[in-house]
């Protein structure tokens, strides 16, 4: 026995998940929004981690720049292990991110090397602005394993973010 779906009840549901994925990314950039307002109402305790990616979504990165943001998250969240003092928060805004083309052999010069790109900034309870810094971590461009093995660039991105945010930690302690 089989069951096939008409084509139009095929639409109506490719339209719902649309629609879901739509109101979820609005959820996402709601979110981000609210990180960015929260440093400047004193009045309400603020405190944690905050990575924008406004700039590479804006490039047309979409689902790549939430990829960035997450392992970038994360490897901030593990590198300051629990969190800032109360009242702090850290935000980093990611500038740019490039993943070299070629992962094989060497070459002279800066080659066959991937960047992050971005800026740290501490920010008080109150908004102000403890402390800021300019990163860009650079990370072996092979370090996702052979180019050909399925997965290797969200390994690339992965230790590219463990690599900034040390970075970001060494800078900006907390």
């Amino acid at each position: 026995m089989s069951i096939s779906i008409s084509s139009r009840l095929q639409g109506a549901l490719r339209r719902g998940a649309i629609i879901v994925a739509l109101g979820a990314a609005a959820l996402v950039a709601s979110g981000v929004a609210e990180a960015h307002k929260a440093p400047r109402h004193a009045s309400r305790p603020v405190g944690g981690i905050a990575v924008d990616v406004n700039r590479l979504l804006a490039m047309g990165l979409g689902v790549y720049a939430e990829t960035v943001r997450g392992d970038l998250e994360a490897a901030l969240q593990w590198e300051y292990a629990g969190g800032l003092p109360p009242g702090r928060t850290l935000l980093v805004r990611i500038n740019g991110v490039s993943l070299n083309s070629y992962v094989g052999g060497y070459s002279l010069g800066f080659g066959n090397n991937d960047y992050l790109d971005g800026v740290a900034i501490l920010i008080g309870p109150n908004g102000e602005e403890l402390a800021s810094e300019k990163i860009l971590a650079v990370s072996p461009a092979d370090s996702g394993g052979p180019w050909y093995v399925h997965g290797a660039e969200r390994r690339r991105t992965a230790y590219l973010s463990t690599v900034f945010a040390s970075w970001t930690h060494r800078y900006i302690p907390g």
